[in-house]
């Protein structure tokens, strides 16, 4: 059997009849009472004549006598134990424990930053670990100086810190490489041009028609064979010169030699000359080679063409020595590279364009025979595609 009790904050709670007469706390405010049925309740007559009235119990504690009808407990109540779980656990089943179970009311609070439920007497909070009692909320105080005095200290959970720590460290990352992305754009740039003048110097088939030869009828300059191999330095800035290193094959007679000359490429004037020393003698490799942006067009590097036309200030209809634009040398390339040339359509480049020799884009992909070309030249814009 038990008994209600009720408390000055106007919850009751019900108690068991072993607790009659001790002192416990309510389970609501967390206020000290002592444990006596309420008088508006319905309590068993046993439960109302054992308990002894409050006057004795007050008059028997002024006195220290202890009061009629009052048990040991009663009168002088011991501190209330919890149960230890683990005890009850190694009880085998049907044995009756070696001590008896005794209870006691947990007071639930919330806590002040965030929120969360904590039983009472619990130091600090178990989600933003912010200090609880007054003990811990000193404490923590002296340890950690704020740093600016005028503001609350700010707890948070360890989910929200580890997201916190990600997120500093993606900004920090973002801000970086928003302060590294111009040099990158231009070394990517740098980059790919350099790598494009190693592929059509290297290519039998583009190499003649990279070359900037000049216009003048009867000319006696002759073109130089395709260079084997050739590696370009690959610097982080854009410099004046970069050095160079080639591989050429040199005839005398019926025999040909394997020559390794080393040198450099002049980025603004395009110009790359190698030297080679052997049995005494200097042997020099030199080409000129066409601005980037018709090289680009002409091997159908269209990677390297979008990187070109990025640029503030490219002029997609520049020209060579030749007059020929970068439409004009895409148009008359070998292979039908239609691709290249719809990224320069959509780009806004010259159609009706005439090299020195008065030929349009549209002439020459007459003469190279490249049928998709002369499609898109014909409409003046790029074929939709589905």
């Amino acid at each position: 059997m038990g008994f209600r009790v009720k408390c000055a904050c106007g919850k009751q709670f019900g108690v068991k009849d072993q607790y009659l007469g001790r002192k416990g706390k309510c389970p609501y405010c967390g206020a000290s009472l002592v444990l006596q049925p309420d008088e508006g309740s319905a309590s068993p007559p046993s439960v109302r004549a054992a308990a002894p009235a409050p006057d004795k119990l007050a008059a028997a504690d002024k006195a220290g006598v202890k009061p009629v009808g009052a048990t040991k407990s009663e009168a002088d109540p011991a501190p209330v134990r919890v149960r230890d779980p683990k005890q009850v656990s190694l009880d085998k089943p049907g044995q009756v424990p070696s001590v008896a179970p005794e209870y006691r009311h947990v007071v639930q609070r919330f806590c002040h930053v965030c929120g969360t439920r904590f039983n009472e007497g619990a130091a600090r909070c178990s989600n933003c670990l912010a200090p609880l009692s007054e003990e811990e909320i000193a404490a923590d105080a002296k340890k950690k100086k704020k740093l600016f005095p005028w503001l609350p200290r700010l707890y948070v959970s360890k989910k929200t810190a580890a997201l916190m720590s990600v997120g500093a460290v993606v900004l920090v990352a973002a801000v970086v490489y928003a302060c590294m992305y111009p040099s990158l754009r231009r070394r990517s740039r740098l980059h790919a041009e350099l790598t494009l003048v190693q592929n059509v110097l290297t290519d039998k088939t583009l190499q003649p028609l990279a070359l900037e030869m000049p216009v003048q009828a009867g000319s006696s300059e002759t073109r130089p064979p395709p260079l084997l191999k050739l590696t370009l330095e690959m610097p982080w800035q854009r410099p004046a010169t970069v050095k160079a290193i080639g591989k050429w094959e040199r005839t005398v007679g019926p025999a040909v030699f394997m020559t390794n000359g080393t040198g450099e490429y002049d980025l603004e004037k395009r110009e790359l000359t190698l030297t080679a020393v052997d049995g005494g003698k200097t042997y020099t490799y030199h080409v000129v080679l066409r601005p980037p942006l018709i090289l680009a067009a002409l091997a159908g590097d269209n990677r390297c063409l979008r990187l070109m036309l990025r640029d503030p200030g490219v002029n997609i209809n520049q020209t060579d020595a030749r007059g020929d634009t970068p439409l004009h040398a895409a148009a008359g390339a070998p292979g039908d590279p239609y691709e290249t040339v719809e990224l320069l359509v959509e780009r806004g480049a010259d159609l009706l364009a005439r090299n020195s020799l008065g030929k349009t884009a549209k002439d020459l992909a007459l003469v190279a025979r490249n049928q998709e070309v002369l499609k898109i030249l014909d409409r003046g814009k790029p074929i939709p595609r589905g």
